[in-house]
């Protein structure tokens, strides 16, 4: 059974002088090691949840955070992984990093990495089902990003083409009575929610900021495995 957990967390700032950001960072680099050792993703996962509760969502943390959900959950731990992504830019003019460039940088460094992810899943008769919800969570992004910035969004165009031409297949292979492989275990159906951003005031330039005021809060939904890795982690206590 997945249930839904709501956890409130901040928006974060730059997240380098965090300890476990180092380590999320030597975990991820794994991925351009020559001798492609494996990423714990589970433990990729548990780092960014510390952050999450420590500094707040900032970018790098949740595309790496989006990243660790589609390889332990496959299409439906990507549709909430890019929920999460769509959620934190629509708090553009505050993300950190500030860097507009760097900010498109990290999204074109996840959307590249899902792409072999999203060819290496087995396409059974629930396919289908994740990747609508899929292709409906990359279409929010993208309507995000395009209200956001200026610049072709290339790596993400490709996903989302990469999607479709997946869907027209398996819509293709079901109607015409091909045998599409059945999955292993059925998964509970779950509704994603949306993800709720409520309205800020904007902070007034004065000389002195203090920690409270400089950030807001934002409600992002997480799911049954991060909240049960987030608890057993003792990060409430």
């Amino acid at each position: 059974m997945t249930a839904l957990f709501e956890m409130r967390i901040r928006v974060g700032g730059d997240p380098s002088g965090f300890g476990e950001f180092t380590v999320l960072r030597d975990e991820l680099a794994k991925l351009s090691h020559p001798a492609c050792p494996d990423v714990d993703w589970a433990k990729v996962e548990q780092l960014c949840l510390t952050l999450f509760h420590n500094n707040g969502a900032e970018l790098q943390t949740a595309a790496s955070f989006a990243l660790a959900r589609s390889q332990l959950q496959g299409l439906e731990g990507m549709a909430q992984g890019v929920a999460l992504i769509t959620a934190l830019c629509g708090e553009w003019p505050t993300v950190w990093p500030p860097m507009a460039s760097v900010r498109l940088d990290i999204l074109a460094w996840l959307f590249t990495q899902l792409q072999p992810l999203l060819r290496s899943l087995e396409m059974t008769t629930q396919t289908l089902f994740f990747l609508v919800r899929l292709d409906s969570e990359l279409a929010r992004l993208n309507a995000q990003l395009d209200r956001k910035t200026h610049a072709p969004q290339v790596t993400l165009q490709a996903l989302r083409h990469q999607v479709s031409v997946l869907m027209q297949r398996l819509e293709q292979k079901i109607h015409a009575g091909e045998r599409v492989p059945q999955p292993g275990r059925v998964p509970a159906l779950t509704f994603v929610m949306p993800v709720v951003i409520p309205p800020v005031r904007p902070i007034p330039e004065v000389p002195t900021v203090s920690t409270g005021s400089k950030w807001h809060r934002i409600a992002l939904l997480l799911f049954t495995l991060a909240a049960t890795l987030a608890l057993a982690g003792g990060l409430w206590g």
